[in-house]
C-alpha cells in the first residue's frame, strides 16, 4: 500500500503514514526566540518567560494534551523550548524539528538566547518521549538561506500526515512581520490555510514573571 500524497510546496509532498498509530490530535507549535541582549525591537524578553510557560501550559490543559496526542515544534531557545518543557511535564510525545546539523543549530537558534537555553535543550532532548528530527541540512557546507523555512513545512508536512481535523495549531507570536524567511509568521499563515484551530500568544500581553 502506498502512502497518500499531497502537494504542501514545490519541494515537499505530503506522505501519510500508514504503519503509525494515529494521535488523538497533533500539536504544532511555532514561536519567537527569547530576544538576544540588545536587541532594537524588542519582542519576547526574558522577563516574560514565566508568564509565557504559564500560557503554553494552559493551552496544553486546554487540549487536554497527553500521551495519546503527538507534539510538534523547532528546537530554538524562547518559545520552542517553553513548548517542549511543557509537552515532557505532561508526558505529550515530542517530535523537535531543527533544520541542520545540531552544534551549528544551537549556535544559531539556542545560544543567543542566553545562559542556559543549551542545557535546557540537551535536557529535553535527552527525555525518552523526545526525538529530534532533521532536515539534514550539510553541516561543512555554507547553511541554505531557506533552510528554516523548509525545517517549518517539515513540520507542517508532519503534522497534517493524519489528515488537518487532527490539527490544533499554537503560537507565540507579536503579529507582526518576522526577521526573515522561515519565522513564526510565516508558519503561521500557513496554517491558517489548513486549519481553524488556531491559538495566539501575543508576547505583548504577557507580564513580568
Amino acid at each position: 500500500m502506498q502512502p497518500r500524497r499531497w502537494p504542501l510546496r514545490g519541494w515537499l509532498q505530503l506522505e501519510m503514514p500508514v504503519t503509525e498509530t494515529a494521535p488523538r490530535l497533533v500539536l504544532l507549535f511555532c514561536g519567537h526566540m527569547i530576544d538576544s541582549p540588545g536587541r532594537s525591537d524588542p519582542r519576547f524578553s526574558a522577563d516574560f518567560e514565566g508568564s509565557a510557560a504559564r500560557r503554553v501550559g494552559e493551552e496544553l490543559a486546554r487540549q487536554g494534551a497527553g500521551q495519546h496526542d503527538l507534539a510538534v515544534c523547532g528546537g530554538a531557545g524562547g518559545g520552542d523550548l517553553l513548548f517542549a518543557e511543557a509537552c515532557v511535564e505532561r508526558g505529550v510525545p515530542l517530535e523537535i524539528w531543527i533544520p541542520f546539523e545540531e552544534e551549528a543549530f544551537l549556535a544559531v537558534s539556542v545560544d543567543p538566547s542566553g545562559a542556559g537555553w543549551r542545557e535546557r535543550f540537551h535536557r529535553v532532548t535527552a527525555h525518552p518521549g523526545v526525538s529530534v528530527c532533521s532536515a539534514m541540512e550539510p553541516a561543512d557546507g555554507p547553511l541554505r538561506s531557506d533552510a528554516f523555512e523548509r525545517n517549518n513545512d517539515r513540520m507542517l508536512e508532519r503534522s497534517l500526515a493524519w489528515g488537518a481535523g487532527r490539527l490544533r495549531f499554537l503560537a507565540l507570536w507579536d503579529g507582526l512581520r518576522g526577521d526573515g524567511a522561515g519565522g513564526t509568521a510565516a508558519m503561521v499563515a500557513a496554517a491558517r490555510r489548513w486549519t481553524e484551530a488556531i491559538r495566539i500568544i501575543d508576547p505583548r500581553a504577557l507580564t513580568a514573571s
